[in-house]
């Protein structure tokens, strides 16, 4: 018998297992319908009260898309569509709660901030995205959602800074 066809006859019975598997899922034994179904325990979610927090709001396009954005301290940076119902209107101050969550089916953790704006007592929930996902998050923002970065993933334009020697030699020559 040629390799060819051990891996045909392979294969004929993976497709005829998977098939029974597959049966079998659709519709479950008369022994298993009898038995109470298995509840799963709920997944924990670690929330961390970060506390409250002034923003800035602007608007900026990026892909052709135009974001609602809020600046915060240190970085902190949440994208919205602008025209989301529950984006504040003016600068304002949110409360920031961080939340992390374990899916074990990818082996990864979730982690996203809840911004609850003071005012409005509106409630925001964004994914954190890495800070090269800028493209990723443009994309939840066109499906609805709202997406954050720990740092501003747009270039901040530097300051113009005034070297203090070179006016020092200008003044001596």
């Amino acid at each position: 018998m040629s390799q060819d066809s051990v891996t045909d006859v392979d294969l004929d019975h993976a497709l005829a297992a998977q098939k029974q598997y597959d049966n079998n899922i659709e519709s479950p034994p008369k022994d298993e319908e009898e038995q109470p179904p298995v509840v799963q325990q709920p997944v924990n979610t670690l929330v961390q009260t970060v506390g409250n927090r002034p923003f800035h709001i602007s608007l900026h396009t990026v892909h052709n898309l135009q974001l609602f954005i809020l600046t915060f301290p240190r970085g902190l940076t949440l994208l919205m569509s602008p025209s989301d119902p529950k984006r504040p209107t003016a600068n304002g101050v949110a409360q920031l709660d961080v939340h992390r969550k374990f899916l074990p089916t990818f082996g990864k953790y979730l982690h996203w901030i809840t911004f609850t704006f003071q005012g409005t007592g509106n409630n925001v929930k964004a994914q954190i995205m890495l800070p090269t996902r800028l493209e990723a998050a443009c994309n939840l923002i066109q499906g609805g959602a709202s997406a954050c970065f720990i740092n501003c993933p747009f270039r901040v334009p530097r300051r113009p800074q005034t070297n203090k020697r070179r006016i020092l030699r200008a003044v001596r020559s």
